[in-house]
């Protein structure tokens, strides 16, 4: 060709409306028209000499590939060939394009190939920054009916145009008196602070948390939440999605491992002092045991007739009822083995007797009412000791001034008629030990949810509960009267 002859050429596919890019057998960039500067956004004077594959960047690896093994045979062997349907083609402003065409092979007139024309067209203009996925508005709305969370799609004016069948079943919802209206229609109730999230959602804000709330029955419910924009286009966008998902029987049994772990620390506090109690009283009950042998060993060599005498059987007697008192607290501590054993309450309850009119204050009267020809009991008797205690403090507690608590025990029997009105008594033979006092006590109706209340805190178990059925039984007949 003359220099003439190329200008010309060159001329007029620089006028073509058709992309056309010409590169040599080195795939080095000849020439670009107007067209293809503005699909590739290269201009001519900046891509002359590059690579074509600097170009024309493919979107993914293996359309580069593609690529160079399509036009490899074109200026070795001087075929065309189509570039396919569908390609992806990158500007350098990060636009993508769908594009076709075919790469011919260049000629002199001799037949010499001198290199490539690449002939290209755009199968979809635009800026779109994803490939079209096929789906009709159909197909798009039977997803969302079928999606296993509660999801919902709204417009601008936050109006209904989809929903999941599980957010129709959370919130009891009909679906055909719900299309089109708005979300405030729906619940007039919505807390302001979620209108303030559907307004940021709608600025391209994505949002999520979760929140408790009460349902109409009373009961809590917590959700866990999602809430974010959907697109018309990059730049507009055209309502918003809701995703609930329902989360409450995580949550109770989130507040339930914590209430049990709250519990155990408790316990474990209390084994704690429990340690610390009963590590003081065998010190000082060591200590007891030095006082109690020389008092002994002085008592021997004195005379009943003694000066000191008398003051000697006073310390003897306060020891023996320090001992007594360290005695139970190293039951309390579990650091004494229980030794359940046979034994007559009555006589163990009166061993009490002094301790516990200690116990109480001065202004209450203490009444001892024991029964007569009492069975035996196979109990230990520092348990006993424990739970006489504990009554009388918590009776003592309960009086506000002058007042009276009585300890009295009795015989009784339950057949099978009164076990199957009474669940969890067994037939048999018991023996009753019944505290009671004239202080406030509990209402009426605590004393009657008081097992559940208890069952239900982990506080005690069935075991122990029907234990104390028999007594507070007792104890509200008593307060009736």
């Amino acid at each position: 060709m003359d220099q003439h002859g190329t200008d010309w050429y060159a001329a007029a596919l620089q006028n073509l409306t058709e992309t056309v890019i010409a590169v040599s057998l080195q795939e080095q960039v000849m020439l670009l028209n107007s067209p293809a500067e503005q699909l590739t956004g290269w201009k001519q004077s900046d891509a002359l000499g590059k690579p074509v594959s600097e170009i024309l960047e493919f979107s993914t690896k293996s359309q580069t590939l593609d690529h160079s093994l399509l036009l490899a045979p074109v200026l070795q062997s001087g075929r065309t060939v189509n570039i396919p349907d569908w390609t992806f083609l990158q500007e350098s402003h990060a636009a993508e394009h769908l594009i076709s065409g075919q790469i011919l092979p260049v000629r002199e007139k001799n037949g010499t190939i001198i290199g490539a024309l690449y002939q290209l067209h755009t199968k979809s203009a635009g800026k779109s920054t994803q490939p079209k996925l096929g789906l009709s508005e159909h197909d798009l709305h039977t997803f969302i009916e079928n999606a296993p969370i509660a999801i919902a799609l709204f417009d601008q004016q936050l109006r209904y145009l989809a929903t999941s069948q599980r957010w129709l079943e959370d919130y009891s919802l009909v679906s055909e008196h719900l299309l089109g209206r708005t979300h405030y229609e729906v619940f007039p109730e919505i807390p302001e602070h979620w209108k303030t999230a559907h307004q940021q959602a709608l600025a391209g804000s994505v949002l999520r948390d979760e929140e408790c709330f009460v349902r109409a029955d009373g009961s809590l419910q917590w959700l866990r939440w999602v809430i974010q924009p959907w697109h018309e286009s990059p730049e507009i966008i055209g309502g918003i999605v809701m995703l609930t998902e329902d989360i409450t029987e995580r949550k109770l049994l989130e507040i339930e491992n914590r209430k049990l772990l709250e519990q155990f620390a408790a316990s474990q506090k209390m084994e704690s002092i429990g340690r610390l109690a009963g590590g003081v009283a065998h010190d000082f009950n060591n200590m007891l045991n030095v006082i109690l042998g020389h008092v002994g060993l002085g008592l021997l060599d004195i005379d009943e007739k003694h000066s000191l005498h008398d003051h000697l059987v006073e310390i003897r007697s306060a020891a023996e009822r320090s001992a007594e008192l360290t005695e139970q607290l190293l039951a309390f501590a579990s650091r004494q083995v229980i030794e359940p054993r046979l034994l007559d309450l009555n006589e163990t309850i009166e061993d009490m007797i002094k301790m516990l009119r200690r116990l109480i204050g001065e202004g209450i009267e203490f009444v001892w009412l024991p029964g007569s020809s009492l069975g035996l009991v196979k109990m230990d008797p520092s348990q006993i000791d424990q739970i006489l205690a504990n009554l009388c403090v918590n009776a003592s507690d309960a009086i506000s001034g002058i007042g009276k608590i009585t300890l009295e025990t009795h015989n009784v029997e339950f057949d099978e008629a009164y076990c199957l009105e009474h669940p969890g008594y067994l037939p048999g033979k018991y023996v009753q030990l019944v505290v009671s006092d004239n202080g406030t006590g509990m209402d009426q109706e605590t004393l009657k949810n008081i097992f559940e209340l208890l069952c239900r805190k982990g506080l005690v178990s069935y075991k122990i509960m029907m234990l104390c059925v028999m007594v507070l039984k007792t104890i509200s007949r008593h307060c009736d009267q």
